[in-house]
């Protein structure tokens, strides 16, 4: 079972300028930080940017209206968020501003851009849903809640601007919604006493032991490289948990203003919902 091992890099890259600021090392990748450029001008301009030793900032990936650049390929931690640690498990990403001022827009263009980019980057990387509770900094490094974090959170920035703030939440269902599609699921009604949380449908897998010190973990072979990841998910019938890993959780997990108890895991048809408690 890969655990991103194997890093790729988007297929839609048009352009490559590799900054030398970056850290040649990463954890697994399990959410993005996007963030704006702050300035109207091309790719290939902040590229060049990025590219001086003096900046000592990048991103892995810029976008416009017509380019994706590589800056630090994804195998490698970007200099973006004023944090090791998101930076360490998230996938960078600067968009060129429409406006550099005020809420700093970006093109709808760009927005539709950015939403194939991630659906993308979600696919090659495991991610099987981003998570998104608002803009609120209470949620920093609680991934399974929030693997979409905010510059804002950990600088005094306005970064990414209250124009993609406001825009984070639809884009993400939006994403959610073409994942869902391309692992042979839909979204179920919401569960528990959070209409934040919701359940995905998947099918047609094999379950399947971890190997090593996780032998006693199982995991949802969807074959293709995927497999359920950091959410809830109904495999025939049952509801499953499954962490940042893609392992299945037992015991009781925490998911917004609920505790969701699940069995134990002899066999991994043992592992599902068990009951839910407020908390």
């Amino acid at each position: 079972m890969s655990r991103n091992r194997d890093y790729t890099n988007s297929p839609m890259v048009t352009m490559v300028r590799l900054s030398p600021n970056r850290t040649p090392s990463r954890d697994d990748i399990i959410g993005f930080a996007i963030h704006v450029t702050g300035g109207t001008g091309r790719v290939a301009n902040v590229l060049s940017w990025l590219e001086r030793t003096t900046t000592q900032a990048s991103y892995n990936y810029v976008l416009d209206d017509w380019d994706l650049g590589l800056c630090v390929e994804e195998a490698f931690r970007a200099w973006s968020t004023s944090s090791r640690a998101i930076d360490m498990r998230c996938i960078t990403i600067g968009v060129v501003n429409s406006v550099a001022s005020g809420q700093f827009p970006i093109s709808e263009r760009s927005q539709a851009r950015l939403i194939d980019f991630l659906v993308d980057a979600c696919l090659r990387n495991n991610i099987a849903r981003l998570s998104h509770e608002g803009d609120n900094a209470n949620l920093l490094l609680k991934w399974d809640r929030q693997n979409l974090p905010l510059h804002r959170w950990t600088a005094r920035k306005a970064c990414p601007g209250q124009f993609l703030v406001d825009r984070m939440g639809a884009i993400a269902a939006e994403v959610n919604r073409r994942l869902a599609e391309a692992l042979g699921g839909e979204s179920n009604n919401e569960i528990g006493d959070d209409d934040m949380i919701t359940v995905r449908n998947v099918s047609g897998g094999e379950w399947k032991r971890g190997t090593g010190e996780n032998a006693h973990l199982w995991w949802y072979d969807l074959g293709n490289g995927l497999y359920p990841i950091n959410g809830l998910f109904n495999i025939g019938g049952k509801t499953y948990h499954f962490d940042s890993r893609g392992y299945m959780s037992t015991g009781s997990v925490v998911l917004g203003r609920n505790r969701f108890v699940f069995e134990s895991a002899l066999d991994a048809r043992e592992g599902a919902l068990a009951r839910i408690e407020m908390i």
